[in-house]
C-alpha cells in the first residue's frame, strides 16, 4: 500500500489534514526553506493534540551535512515527541562521522528519514553504497528548488523506480515528494512507493507557503487508495 503524507505547518494545519483521513502528518515550515523546520513548541502542540492517532514526522531545517549540528537538531526535535525525523542531504555526502551520527540516533530508538534531492544530481547507485550499513528508517526522493516544477520533470519514470529499488533491496521505507501534483498520483501509484508526500497541490494557487485547502487535500486522497487503517511497516507506531 502507498501512504498519503501532508506537510502541514501549525495545529489547524494539522487538524485539517488529520480530518482528510492523511496517513502521516508532516511537520515543515515552507517559509523557511524545502526542509523548513516548525518550532519546537508548534511541534509539541501538534503531537499533544493528535495523540498518537496518526504518525506525525518533522523536519530539522536545511542544515550543511554536518553530522555534529544535525544530531542536536534531531535530538532537539525528538524531545517534542514526533515519531520520524527527516534530514536533507544537501551535498550527497555520507561520511563516516554521517553514518556513526545515525546509529547514535538508531540507539536512541529514533527513526531516522534521508531526505536526497533529484535536482541535486544525486548518483543513486554510489549514494545507496554508502548507506550500505546505515541504520535508516527510510529513504525519500524530493526536491530541493520549489520552483522549478515536480520531480517527475528531474527524473524520468525509470530512475525514480531505480530509486525505489535500491531503497526496497536495504530494506529501507521509500517515499517521493517534490512539488507532486494531482496528475503525478497514477504514475507514482504503479511504482509502489510506501508513501507520497504534498504541500503545494495542498494549498490555495499551488503555492506551498498559502493557505493549505481541505478540499485540495480531500481530491488528493481519494487519488490514493486506502487498504484499511494499517500502515506500511507499522509506519511510524510505537
Amino acid at each position: 500500500m502507498t501512504a498519503m503524507l501532508a506537510s502541514v505547518r501549525n495545529l489547524e494545519e494539522a487538524r485539517c489534514v488529520q480530518g482528510c483521513a492523511v496517513d502521516i502528518i508532516d511537520l515543515k515550515d515552507p517559509s523557511a526553506g524545502a526542509l523548513g523546520a516548525v518550532s519546537h513548541a508548534v511541534a509539541a502542540d501538534i503531537v499533544r493534540d493528535i495523540a498518537g492517532q496518526i504518525p506525525i514526522s518533522a523536519t530539522i531545517g536545511d542544515l550543511p551535512v554536518d553530522a555534529s549540528r544535525i544530531e542536536q537538531a534531531v535530538f532537539n526535535m525528538a524531545k517534542t515527541g514526533v515519531d520520524i525525523i527527516k534530514i536533507g542531504l544537501f551535498d550527497n555526502r555520507i561520511d563516516t562521522a554521517f553514518v556513526n551520527m545515525l546509529d547514535h540516533c538508531r540507539r536512541n530508538r529514533l527513526r531516522i528519514v534521508l531526505v536526497v534531492f533529484a535536482d541535486s544530481g544525486p548518483d543513486l547507485p554510489a549514494l545507496f553504497a554508502s548507506l550500505e550499513r546505515a541504520p535508516l528508517y527510510g529513504v525519500m526522493l524530493d526536491t530541493r528548488d520549489k520552483h522549478s516544477g515536480p520531480l517527475t520533470g528531474f527524473m524520468p519514470p525509470r530512475e525514480i523506480a531505480a530509486f525505489l529499488d535500491l531503497a526496497r533491496q536495504n530494506t529501507f521505507l521509500a517515499g517521493l515528494a517534490g512539488s507532486l501534483r494531482a496528475v503525478d498520483v497514477a504514475e507514482l501509484l504503479a511504482m509502489r512507493p510506501d508513501y507520497l508526500g504534498f504541500r503545494g497541490a495542498l494549498c490555495e494557487s499551488g503555492e506551498r507557503t498559502s493557505v493549505l485547502s481541505g478540499q485540495l487535500v480531500a481530491c488528493i486522497r481519494k487519488r490514493i487508495p486506502r487498504h484499511g487503517d494499517a500502515l506500511p511497516r507499522d509506519l511510524g507506531v510505537g
